[in-house]
Parts: C-alpha cells; structure tokens; sequence
C-alpha cells in the first residue's frame, strides 16, 4: 500500500519531466514559417470553406519524426481578396516583416494573384506552391523557376468536354470566353479539342470580364454576343468568373433561353456568386431569378475524393475554422471545399521537397533547388495518390456537378489519366427544369432546311399562278412607260446647261483666298500644317461661319474650282480640263443620274457649262470650306463627338452613293468633302466619270502634288494602269480610311512619316511591301476602336475592308449605340464655344492660386504655418510658453580653418550642400527648423504644435540620422576631408513668438534654448551630447543606447552631468568612427 501511494505521489513528477523532455525537444528545432495566401474576400471567398487544411497539414508534419525533424513549422495567413492588388499589398508586408525568414509561400488561389506573386517570389528565391491557380502560363519554368501547384491548369479539361458532348450525343457547341489570360488559354484548349475529335464549334467569342467596371455599351456587346451565340448551339460553354457567369446567364434569362432547350455548362463555379453582392455586379435585386437560372447548370471541378484521410480533413478545417486565427463557426449547411485537400497537399510537397533538399546538404534559402524537387515526383495526399508532372503541375481528376437549388450534387467522374467519363446513376436537372437532355440542334434545322411543308408549297403555287399574268402585263406598262419619261427627261437639256454668262464671278482686292470646294489638287502634305498649299500655291483657310460677299468668295483663278454666284445662290465651279467636248448619251444619262440624287450628305449637283474653254462642273457651294481646310484650321476646337459626327457623315454620304447607279465615288479624299454653314460634311466631286475623263494632266503643279493627290487612292487601283475616273467601292472605303486618320491627326495622313516623298510613299503604298504602308497614329491620338476601324478599311485585299453599311455600324456602337446628329453637334460646338470663356476664366483663376500657394509656401517656409495665417489675418501673435520642448544645436568643428582654406564661393557651396541635405533628413520628423546661422543648425520639437514626451525621440533619432548621414557626404572641393559635426540637445521649457514685422522671425528664448546651445558646444567631433534632463526621458522609453560621459563644466551651470547619445536598439544607423573625429586641440568649446 505505501508502494502504490508513493507511485502515486511520482506521477505528476514523471509528467512534468516527460513535458520538459518534449518541450526542450521542441525548442531545440529550428522554427520555420510558412505564409499561406486565400481568398477570404473578393471575387471567390473560398478561404471561408478550407483556409484551416494548412494548419492541419502543419500540425501532421510537426507530428512526424521522419520528415523535417529538425524544424518546426509554423504559418502566418492573408487574405488576397482575389485581387493582383491585395495580393500584392499583403505579400509586401509580410515580406518587410519577414525578411529573410521568408522562406515559401503557400497559394495563392486567384490567377489574376498567382502572376505577379510568382515573378517576386522567383526574384526571392522562394518556392510558391499553389493549391487553386490553373493558368496554363504559370507552367512556364523561365519565368516561374519556383513555381508549382497541386492543382492542374484548365487548358487540361479539353478531352472532359468531348467526353461530355459525346456521351450525350452533342456535336455542335458554343465558347464564349472572359479575356482574362486563364480562361482565353483554357477556351482554346476546348475549342481545338472539340474540333479536333469533330465536334463543330458553331460560335467562339472573347469579352471583358466585368470587374473592369465595364459601361452600357459593353454590356451591350455582351448581350449580342449572347443572342448571336443562341443561334449558332444550343450547347454553350462559359470561360469565365463567377460574377461574368451570373451576368451571361441573366443575359440568357432575358433572352428566353433558359427554358429546357439550352444547357449551360462553367468551369470551377463558386455557388457564391450566384447572389450579385459576392460579386462585381453588386445588389441588382435579381438574386432570386438568379437562384433559379442556375437550376441546371453544369459544373466542372476538382474531383471531390470520397477517403477516410478526407472525412478526417472536413472534420479538423471545420472544428479549427472556429477558433483562432480564422473565428468563422462553419454553418451545418455549409460544406468543406475539396480545395482543402489542394491546400494540404500544397503544404506536404513543399515539406517533402525541402526534406529531400535538406539531404542533398542543400539549405532551405535555394527555393530554386526546392522547387525543382517539387518536379516529377509522386506521393500520397490526404485525398489519394498526387502527381507532379515536370512543369509542377498536378494532372488532376474532375468531377461534373449539376446545381440543384442552392447545392452541387456530383452526376460524373472524369480520369484525366486515360480520358474516361464514369456517369453517376443520379438523375439531371437540366436549365428550365427540364429532366430530359436537349438536342443539340432545332428539329427543322438551323435554317429550317430539314422540314418542307407542303400545303404551303401547293398555296404558294396557286397564288404564283394567279398573279403572274397580272404581274407580267404590269411590269411591261411600267418599264415602257419609264423609257418614255428617261428618254424625256435626257433629250431636256435645260435641266442642267448652264450659260457661263448667267453666273457672276465677283472680283475682291482682299489678299485672302477661299477655301477649296473638291480640287483635285490636295493641300496635304507630309509633315506640318505649314507645307500645305493649294494646287495654284495659294493658302487657303476657312474664317467665320457667315456667307457675306466681304469676307468668304474669293476666286482661286490658279486652281481648279472658283466660286460664283448663278440665280441668287453661291456655287462652286470645277474647272475641267478638256480642249473639246462632244455631248454624248452616256454624258446625258451621267447628267440624269446627278440631278436624281438627293442626300443630306451629298451635295447637290447643279448642273454644267459644256462650251469650251469654259467647261465646267457646278455643284452647291458650303461656306465652311473642304474638310482639309476644316482639320487645318487650328482655332476651331474638334472634340471627340464633333470629329464622330465628320466620320458619321461622310460615311453616310458613301453609303447612299454605293446604293446609287453611280456605285463608286472614285476620288474621295478629305478635299471633297465639304462643310455647309450649319456643319454638315458632305460628299462632293463623285459621278461623271466619261464627262471627266482625258483631261489635261499638266494642270498639276509639280510632280510632288500630283502623287501627293493620290494618297487616298487603293493600292488595287495604284497597280491598275488605267483605273479611269470610276473606282471601285472598296477603293472608295480605302480612301474613307485615309480620312479617317487625317481626322484623328489633324494634319495630312503621312504627317508622322516624313522619311519618303510622296512619290516613295506611293510606290510603297502600290508594290504592297510586308508590312503594309499605311499612316501612322500615335496611340493617344483616337480611341481603339477607332484605329481598328481605320486599318480595315485600308486592308491591303479589297474583300477584307468593310462596306459602308457595316461602318455606320461600327461607328454607332463606337458612340454608344447612337449616331450623332447635326443639331447635337450645332449644340454641342455653341456650348463648347460658350465654355471657351469659362476655361479662360477658369485658367487665369488657377494662375492666381498657383501664384498663391508660391508665396504661401516662401511664407511657410520662414515662420510656422498657424503663425503665418493668423498674420496674414492681421492678428496680433502673442508669445506662447512651451512647458517641455527638445532644442537641438549641432555647427562644424574647424569650420574657421576649413572657411580660410576655401573661397566664399566654395564655403557657400558647401554650406548649401549640407543644409540641403539636412531638411530632406528632418522632412521626416516631427521637429521644427528655427535657423541657420552660418555653420549652426538649430531644430527644435515639441511647438509650433505640442506632442507629448514625443518631442526628443524626434530629435534624438533625427540626430541620429542626421550623423549617419555624414558617411555618403562629400565636400566637393576637398573630397577626401571627413566632416567634423558635433550635435548636442537638452529638453525643457521656452517661450516662442514672433519677432519683428519685417522680415518677421518664429524665435525660442529661455534657459532651454542656452544650455542646448552649450551641449553643443561642449561636445565632441562626430559625437551626440545629451542633457540630463533628455537621457531620463530617452531611459524611458527603453530603446536608445547611452553612455554616461561624466561631469562637464559649463559656462553659467558649473559641473553638469551629461551622456552620449550612441544609436537605437530597434533601428539601425551607419555612423561615421569615432576614430576618425578631430582631435581636442581643434575644438572650440564655449
């Protein structure tokens, strides 16, 4: 019986030492953190359902004596937010914090943070072990050598998609695609795996994923790409995030295709997006009818492993997901993400890697030689056997899901390893809540080509029967009637001769000319506004918006079209260089189809003089001038929806013309278009080809301006020896490409290219050299869109450029789905001009403040700032007692000897440098610059504006740095002297105030401001000396390093006992050796 008591009594005993061995076994690994990175936030808050499986693979690791028994593990998390940002932000911190005890990091699981993260990690040698990020570019071993991941990339799932189609009996499908890199390489995997195994991809189309705050007219774009892509498969592909996913398929809803006849199928779907706050859509109030669109949809995940290791996991992430550091309680309802698993096998294989590196003799600082080890190597996870293939890349299985409510439930397997879909014997529910796959296609055909109905083919016939009798006999009245109306209307030449003596040509002795109204000379030239010229060498330009006689019609008597006034009207008169000319009936049937046309964008033919010598072209004269003149006239503002409304216009004005007989304009360029008096751009100098045909070419000044004109030309039509007056409609689309750019540029098209003449640049325009020639824009110059609009029209193959239809559409969806007008725009330039003195005001007001805030901060600079507003006021400054201030003095030992040995320049220069580089230190303190008096540099702290007992750590550590400072200092005129600076301090009370009214001065007086100045000058070379009174309140605050100096005998305080001021337990300051201050005999002490 006493046996057993004293066995009792030795238990605790044996406790408490089996503790002691443990804890001193514990003690003696060496400690090792692991940074693990989730998304807690953002836009896939998946940390929230597995972030505590690193802890528990810690824990395991900790727990056995094989692997890494001479470390213990630790971890510190972050939340990344899903965002490169975040990700970012917090990596840097705890990179500051951590330093070189930095050793891995673990995740992150966003692609959009694994990028830049595993750049930095590389330039830190630091393994990164994702569990969640499947961007295929991360496998790329250059940039990421210390990258690998447990998870494999997407680009993989494209054999589980022809699995998927195949199974169900699909063969045509849809892929719409987010533009973010990883889902834009993982669409093209599927799409070359579907058509590879024959599977049609009807539809692939990219969009913005919608975090980037995308406007109306993107979300528009969106929308077509959805209701195109219903047309073309009813089997549609999302690669995309959550939030993208939930915006397609409200898209879908309200397009009515989430009706049974659809399937709808995603990759890696967090089921939190399906309410809008999750995501960048926000609170829209369309939660419910999201919950039951996504009824339906099918899922691709990771597989969800059915193990005994990973009932285990759920337990322990669920059980520590409660405490700390996560204190998140999981609800019953809320399941472990099998992402844990991922999590926990991300923190095994760098474990494994860094034991087996650890046995080579390598250290755990090579992540480079870790990461490699990571590479091709097989072991059992806590969800069954995992492979790292040589990129670090897992080749995982997955699981198809099918959303039912608001949970997943698993209806497929999918082994990567020999590309087999298993299907669950579980029922599907398809989008719509329909229980029955849908087809892949309509039962008629996408064309309606596999149905025939006859009934209607029989009615089709009677009608047809019955009408084409009246249809023929009708049809033969209507064209012999309108040959006899034609013939009537070509034989009446009155319509359109014109007498050259009915029009008045006004003489004016104004030196100004006009502007141009469709020359066939160009003005445009190759580099500035100030090469243009007309075809006679005459400047033109376009002033005011009037059409008075005085100051608009001026006659170009040396080029090619005049102005005139015929019935009252101002015309323009194409001169047309023919010797002779006969009035044939193709010149009749020319002159019918010009007086039949009537656009708002075409300007009105008049008609013609047809007598030799004066033969000429007479069309509707605009008061504004050519389009040229317009680009060229620099004080006229064109903003972005003005120049808009020019491209609107003239497309316009092609695209009726194209819709015409005449087809084809043939010479547009930017002088014939021309601007009326209410802004209107309109297309002129188009049509009568054989009237203009076998002119004289000698009307061309100089072999420089006739290749110059034909800077609008195609390059089809360069190549053609005779492309005649006629064109081609793709030729004229080349030309509105070449306007397009003179639009954005302001000046000519070849403006930015000024190596080549315009000979040169036409031949490398005609010969078509690799890379096409074309303008060149610098990037701010239009938006985007705009420049993709302008390289299609200039394609080099004519078949490749637009019509004109499709480029009113393009520039209707540029601008928001809507064309601007010409009265929007008449408001919009009489608003512009109204605002014109606003700016001016506006621009002479902020002058003003910036001449202001000069002076206030001279002003500043000279007094403290409350100081300085109170006086400007005209308020009386009072002098103000400080109960506890730190002033600090420093000068220069033998600074009377250097000054001697120097020029006052030299001694100006230096004073300069140092100074300088004094108030950058101080900047960074709070601490009050009161003077400098030639070598003396006083700081004080603790006023204008009080701080506590904070005021001489301020000082001290600005001392500090201030004589650290002196290592990188140079003397530039003798660089090899060490500059000699003493620094003292002493804390206590003074009183401040401002003294005198010019000039006026913040000044310290009382005992404080004499016995620092004595610190300073009884201290030593390159040495801090401090008062007793700042060593006790510096001993206080426990991290500065001090050593008592002694009693010093002071001039007026006798035997005083002060220290030295040596650095700072928790900063680090590179002071200069004290072996190198100057002896005693050259101090000077007061």
């Amino acid at each position: 019986m006493a046996f057993t008591v004293r066995l009792k009594s030795l238990i605790p005993l044996m406790c408490v030492v089996l503790f002691y061995n443990n804890t001193e076994a514990v003690e003696s690994r060496k400690n090792l953190t692991v940074v693990v990175l989730v998304p807690w936030t953002g836009a896939w808050p998946i940390g929230k359902r597995m972030a505590p499986a690193a802890a528990v693979a810690i824990d395991d690791i900790n727990n056995n004596d094989a692997l890494l028994p001479d470390y213990h593990l630790d971890f510190v998390w972050k939340d990344t937010g899903c965002s490169a940002r975040e990700g970012m932000d917090v990596t840097m911190e705890l990179y500051e914090e951590l330093r070189t005890d930095l050793r891995v990091i673990i995740g992150p699981g966003c692609d959009a943070v694994c990028g830049p993260i595993g750049v930095l990690a590389a330039s830190w040698n630091v393994p990164v072990v994702s569990w969640g990020c499947a961007s295929s570019h991360l496998s790329n071993k250059d940039e990421y050598p210390t990258f690998a991941r447990t998870v494999g990339p997407f680009a993989k799932t494209g054999a589980l998609f022809v699995s998927l189609l195949k199974h169900f009996g699909w063969s045509r499908a849809a892929i719409l695609a987010s533009t973010q890199q990883v889902w834009q390489t993982t669409s093209l995997a599927i799409k070359l795996a579907l058509e590879d195994d024959g599977i049609a991809v009807a539809f692939f189309q990219s969009f913005d994923p919608g975090y980037a705050q995308m406007s109306e007219r993107e979300r528009a774009m969106h929308h077509d790409a959805l209701e195109t892509a219903k047309t073309k498969a009813r089997i549609l592909i999302f690669c995309a995030n959550g939030g993208d996913v939930r915006e397609m398929l409200l898209m879908a809803a309200d397009l009515g295709i989430v009706n049974g006849d659809y399937v709808f199928v995603v990759i890696n779907f967090a089921p939190d997006a399906i309410l809008g706050e999750n995501t960048w859509m926000g609170q829209d109030g369309r939660d419910e009818e999201a919950k039951r669109v996504f009824n339906g949809l099918l899922n691709v995940h990771v597989h969800t492993p059915l193990l005994d290791d990973w009932e285990r996991l759920e337990r322990e992430v669920r059980y520590r997901m409660a405490g700390p550091p996560f204190d998140r309680g999981m609800q019953r309802y809320e399941k472990v993400d099998v992402y844990a698993a991922m999590l926990y096998d991300a923190v095994m294989l760098y474990a494994l890697a860094l034991d087996d590196a650890l046995n080579e003799g390598e250290s755990e600082t090579n992540g480079v030689r870790v990461a490699q080890l990571m590479t091709d190597r097989t072991f059992d996870g806590i969800a069954g056997m995992v492979s790292i293939d040589e990129y670090g890349d897992r080749s995982p299985n997955y699981v198809i899901q099918n959303l039912k409510g608001d949970r997943f439930e698993d209806i497929a397997n999918f082994a990567t390893a020999n590309k087999s879909l298993e299907m669950r014997d579980v029922d599907i529910v398809w989008a719509g809540g329909k229980t029955s796959p849908p087809i892949d296609s309509p039962e008629c055909g996408w064309d309606n080509d596999l149905c025939e109905d006859d009934s209607y083919q029989i009615a089709l016939g009677a009608v047809g029967s019955a009408v084409t009798f009246l249809a023929v006999a009708t049809t033969v009245i209507f064209f012999w009637y309108r040959k006899c109306m034609v013939e009537r209307n070509l034989n009446n030449q009155s319509l359109w001769i014109i007498d050259y003596a009915d029009i008045i040509i006004p003489e004016h002795p104004l030196g100004h000319s006009t502007t141009t109204q469709g020359s066939t000379g160009s003005r445009v030239g190759l580099g500035s506004k100030s090469m243009s010229k007309s075809v006679g060498g005459h400047t033109h330009s376009s002033t005011g918006s009037g059409t008075t006689d005085t100051n608009i019609f001026h006659t170009i008597r040396s080029g090619k079209t005049i102005v005139g006034k015929y019935k009252g009207s101002w015309v323009a008169m194409k001169k047309i260089e023919r010797e002779k000319l006969v009035i044939t009936r193709k010149h009749l049937t020319e002159f019918k189809q010009m007086r039949d046309l009537l656009h708002e964008n075409v300007n009105i033919f008049v008609g013609a003089c047809i007598y030799p010598p004066r033969i000429y072209l007479i069309t509707t004269f605009c008061s504004k001038g050519s389009l040229q003149d317009l680009l060229e006239n620099d004080s006229i503002n064109l903003d972005y929806a003005f120049k808009m409304s020019i491209a609107v216009d003239i497309a316009k004005g092609m695209a009726f013309l194209h819709g015409t007989v005449i087809a084809s304009h043939g010479r547009l360029k930017s002088s014939n278009c021309v601007v009326d008096s209410r802004w209107v751009v309109k297309v002129t100098d188009y049509g009568m080809g054989d009237f203009k045909c076998d002119q004289d070419e000698s009307a061309f000044e100089s072999e420089h301006a006739r290749f110059t004109d034909m800077f609008w030309t195609a390059p089809e039509l360069l190549r053609c020896a005779t492309n005649g007056n006629y064109g081609s409609q793709k030729g004229d689309v080349y030309g509105y490409g070449i306007i397009l750019a003179e639009i954005a540029l302001r000046s000519g098209p070849y403006s930015a290219q000024s190596v080549l003449d315009p000979k040169g640049i036409i031949q490398a325009v005609k010969f078509g050299q690799e890379p096409v020639y074309r303008p060149f824009l610098p990037p701010d110059s239009c938006l985007h869109e705009m420049h993709r609009l302008m390289e299609s029209c200039w394609a080099e193959m004519p078949d490749r450029r637009p019509s004109f239809a499709s480029v009113i559409s393009w520039l209707k969806k540029m601008n928001g789905g809507k064309l601007m007008s010409v009265v929007d725009n008449m408001f919009s330039m009489m608003e512009k001009y109204a605002s014109n003195l606003e700016e001016l005001v506006q621009e002479r007001t902020s002058q003003l403040d910036e001449e202001k805030r000069k002076t206030d901060e001279l002003l500043y600079r000279m007094i403290p700032v409350f100081v300085a507003n109170k006086l400007k006021l005209g308020e009386t400054i009072a002098p103000q007692t400080f109960e506890s201030v730190t002033v600090y003095f420093s000068d220069i030992v033998g600074f009377t000897k250097l000054s001697a040995a120097s020029s006052p320049l030299q001694v100006v220069d230096f004073l300069n440098d140092l100074y300088t580089l004094f108030d950058g230190v101080i900047e960074r303190y709070d601490v009050y610059k009161v003077e400098t008096i030639g070598d003396a540099y006083m700081v004080a702290s603790g006023l204008p504006e009080m701080n506590g007992n904070r005021h001489v750590s301020e000082i001290a550590t600005m001392a500090l740095e201030l004589l650290s400072s002196l290592k990188n200092f140079t003397i530039r005129h003798l660089p090899k002297k060490q500059l000699q600076l003493r620094c003292g301090f002493h804390t206590g009370a003074v009183v401040a105030g401002v003294v005198g009214l010019k000039m006026p001065r913040y000044c310290l007086f009382g005992d404080t401001v004499n016995t620092a100045s004595r610190m300073e000058s009884s201290g030593l070379a390159l040495r801090i000396h401090v008062s007793w009174s700042s060593y006790v309140l510096l001993l206080d605050m426990g991290t500065f390093i001090m050593e008592k100096r002694g009693e010093v005998t002071m001039k007026g305080k006798g035997a005083v006992t002060t220290y030295w001021l040596h650095g700072r337990s928790d900063m680090h300051f590179d002071l200069p050796d004290v072996e190198l201050a100057a002896p005693l005999e050259e101090h000077e002490f007061k």
